[in-house]
């Protein structure tokens, strides 16, 4: 799953957006987020391989386009979500219903049953931070 100095970060980051979601401080900076959330897209990769998940074309406009699957596929599903909001739903900070509601132009179903690069579970109940 790649270098341990990387786990370490993304869970620093992780924990850090909860508390300052719960103290009502600023998020975490965009630049921190970028980086944490390319750990997290690379696994996310290999969980919706391993699931045999059609291809997705996740758009993130600040920051880029993955191809999580086969690259250029024109039957892929795109979705497009802000960085901070992928970055906290892949690491179960997110309800299902919370995804769902992203620019999705496909069925997420796929996506949300192959489901997250870390041993989480969705949220419960909706967060806002």
């Amino acid at each position: 799953m790649g270098p341990s100095a990387r786990w370490a970060f993304g869970d620093a980051v992780i924990h850090e957006a909860d508390l300052r979601g719960a103290l009502g401080a600023d998020r975490v900076p965009p630049d921190v987020v970028s980086l944490a959330l390319r750990g997290s897209i690379g696994r996310w990769r290999q969980i919706l391989a391993e699931a045999r998940t059609p291809t997705l074309l996740l758009r993130v406009p600040e920051l880029r386009e993955w191809w999580l699957g086969v690259p250029d596929d024109p039957g892929a599903t795109a979705v497009e979500a802000p960085a901070y909001e992928v970055f906290r739903a892949l690491a179960g900070r997110r309800t299902e219903d919370q995804i769902r509601a992203w620019g999705w132009d496909g069925d997420p179903g796929p996506f949300l049953r192959a489901g997250l690069p870390y041993p989480f579970r969705r949220a419960s109940t909706q967060l806002a931070d």
